[in-house]
């Protein structure tokens, strides 16, 4: 036999130590792959939780009447005259007082309703749009919203009928946040 042609043996407990070790860097690979994968499409950016924050905020003040509202503020207002028609929505509300011009009682009950459902870290404006007039009826600032990483404008368009012969709008809401 020439040397070119001889085979060499392995011992018979070594034979497997390849298959093993190649199945193992396969399977890491596998499996540090998945992980990335998986971990990276879990968590929305900050710029879609903020836009869902003042969308679903929007949401809640137009469509959530006052008689379903438990807050002591609101209630307050209920029992002292001040509201008269709780069938009325928060949105709706607010432009009544705009309407009367009852600027403090309006910014009292957006502080009370807003306080507990926006995060202190994101500050928070709530303003009123008639034509070129922009009143600001409430704003907690988290921070100046001239610093601020990312901004979230949410607007909303408004009518009220103040009574059978008197229609309030078209008036524009804004509500704006931003960390």
């Amino acid at each position: 036999m020439s040397k070119a042609s001889k085979v060499v043996k392995m011992p018979r407990g070594k034979r497997g130590y390849y298959f093993i070790i190649d199945a193992l860097v396969g399977s890491t690979i596998i499996f540090i792959s998945l992980m990335i994968i998986l971990n990276n499409t879990a968590r929305p950016t900050k710029i879609q939780y903020n836009y869902e924050l003042a969308e679903d905020y929007s949401t809640f003040i137009i469509t959530t009447k006052l008689e379903d509202i438990s807050n002591p503020y609101i209630n307050n207002l209920i029992i002292n005259g001040t509201i008269t028609d709780t069938r009325l929505t928060i949105m709706e509300q607010v432009d009544l007082f705009y309407y009367n011009n009852d600027l403090p009682h309006a910014a009292g009950m957006i502080r009370n309703i807003t306080e507990p459902l926006i995060p202190a870290k994101y500050g928070f404006e709530y303003n009123m749009i008639n034509g070129t007039n922009t009143v600001n009826i409430y704003r907690r600032n988290a921070s100046d919203i001239n610093n601020a990483n990312v901004v979230i404008v949410s607007r909303k368009i408004t009518f009220l009928q103040v009574n059978s012969a008197v229609l309030f709008g078209p008036a524009t809401t804004e509500i704006k946040t931003w960390i």
